[in-house]
């Protein structure tokens, strides 16, 4: 079921907003293009070949790098890639860190390990960000990019029952590819669960889709509970806060319900040792020796990622050698080299490319959740948009929550988020571009009364010059 909004086109991108661009030779998506973009980014965010790999030992190589250049040629030739470069900010801004990070890669304390991260690791995610922003950018096409991602997390969530293992510390995972990782785990459960909210509070949304939210949900929080991740806790509580906060009437009531049921349904089910560990995010408790050496043992990766960052301003230590450079620096001082990275996306930017790179970074992060909340703001001074209104709510969670759970993981160079705030910048741009659509199609008002009547001209009427214009205005004598 379609958004109930009929008066109002998909326009083209503008960068002035100022109403529809004529584009000329720029031909918008086709179908196929948006279904390949769709497909990558299911990929991406379900880690969907890794279950599949897992499950039947079946290996499909280079399928994701292939659909990317596939998706970023069709941009190239139809022209959308150049529309979308100059209404995307945070787009350029990764553009420019990916040129700052080559510069850095030549003063790297490890040059083969940065350029190695640069053509494996990165080069392929600019390469998604460019192909799928050019590709992702009309309201419809946000309305599938929000089922793809709450199937992904539905997907994770199924999956994690099915073949999901407990840690010796009674921590759930995968048993291989990413997902073996608790915290990634649980990271990308909650990029997707805002968006089965989506299926559930919007009704716009069809029977199915609810149901599969119904079932999804719980499924979901207690997957991402049962992880032991407390900064995915954390995560989950800012997630249904702002949910709570953008709902309104009924939905709020559906919302404390579901909590509720799940929060009991959790409190049963979670081991002593997980229900402890994550309380620890709140007090502290000695008794968890893991939970406490695991803490202590991020914050001492937080404060030699930062000492490191003073320590190399200008262009860092290089690009995805933090470990090596801390080795260094651990046996320079007579210590035992943990060959950890940094436990921050952020400051393992800042340590690897300098401030510099640590400002282009956040710039690229920051800006489209600032530009998103704005545009949705102003979605409430226009009725007609009210059906945008939940969708725009839900990409603004799911970015919220990537910033959350990255302040306390090292994924900088990843998919994850660097694509999602790509898009979250599109989905902005659309919004505004609606905005000023709908105002531009609502006609002036009609002065109410008598329309006064124009005078007549006369042979009494004479020009009169304006002072120091030269210029005549016509009044009568």
């Amino acid at each position: 079921m379609q958004p109930r909004l009929t008066s109002i086109p998909n326009p083209p991108f503008s960068p002035s907003l100022g109403g529809p661009v004529r584009l000329g030779a720029i031909q918008p998506p086709s179908a196929l293009a948006v279904g390949l973009a769709l497909l990558s980014v299911f990929i991406i965010y379900s880690r969907s070949l890794e279950t599949i790999s897992l499950a039947t030992g079946v290996y499909i190589p280079f399928l994701l790098s292939a659909l990317l250049i596939l998706v970023l040629l069709v941009s190239v030739f139809n022209g959308s890639i150049n529309t979308v470069l100059s209404v995307n900010r945070s787009l350029r801004y990764f553009l420019l860190f990916s040129v700052w990070m080559l510069i850095c890669s030549v003063f790297s304390y490890w040059k083969g390990g940065s350029f190695k991260l640069l053509v494996f690791t990165w080069l392929p995610v600019v390469t998604g960000l460019m192909g799928t922003s050019a590709t992702i950018r009309a309201p419809e096409s946000f309305r599938q990019l929000a089922a793809v991602l709450g199937i992904s997390a539905a997907v994770i969530s199924f999956f994690t029952v099915v073949l999901g293992r407990f840690d010796v510390d009674d921590r759930l995972r995968m048993g291989g590819g990413t997902l073996a990782n608790s915290n990634d785990l649980a990271l990308l459960i909650l990029v997707g669960l805002p968006f089965l909210f989506l299926f559930l509070l919007d009704r716009s949304w069809g029977i199915l889709s609810k149901i599969v939210a119904l079932v999804s949900i719980p499924l979901a929080i207690l997957a991402i509970l049962r992880t032991g991740s407390r900064a995915s806790l954390l995560a989950l509580l800012i997630s249904l806060f702002f949910m709570f906060v953008f709902s309104y009437g009924a939905n709020r009531i559906k919302l404390i319900v579901m909590v509720m049921v799940v929060g009991a349904v959790a409190g049963v089910s979670l081991t002593d040792r997980v229900a402890t560990r994550l309380k620890t995010l709140f007090q502290e408790n000695e008794h968890i020796v893991e939970a406490t050496a695991s803490a202590t043992h991020r914050k001492e990766k937080l404060m030699e990622s930062v000492t490191m960052t003073f320590s190399h301003p200008l262009f860092g230590v290089g690009p995805g050698v933090h470990d090596v450079a801390q080795v260094e620096v651990d046996t320079s001082s007579g210590q035992r080299p943990d060959w950890q990275v940094s436990h921050n996306s952020f400051t393992q930017v800042s340590s690897e490319t300098g401030l510099l790179g640590f400002l282009l970074y956040l710039a690229a992060l920051m800006g489209p959740l600032w530009r998103l909340w704005r545009a949705r703001a102003a979605l409430f001074k226009v009725p007609a948009l009210e059906p945008y209104r939940y969708l725009l709510s839900v990409f603004l969670i799911s970015g919220l929550c990537l910033l959350v759970t990255n302040v306390f993981g090292s994924n900088a160079y990843l998919f994850y988020m660097p694509m999602m705030m790509v898009l979250i910048d599109n989905a902005g741009v659309m919004a505004r571009q609606l905005v000023a659509e709908a105002r531009a199609a609502v006609p002036a008002p009609v002065p109410v009364g008598k329309p006064a009547i124009p005078r007549p001209r006369t042979a009494a009427t004479v020009h009169r010059p304006i002072s120091g214009s030269g210029q005549g205005l016509a009044r009568p004598v």
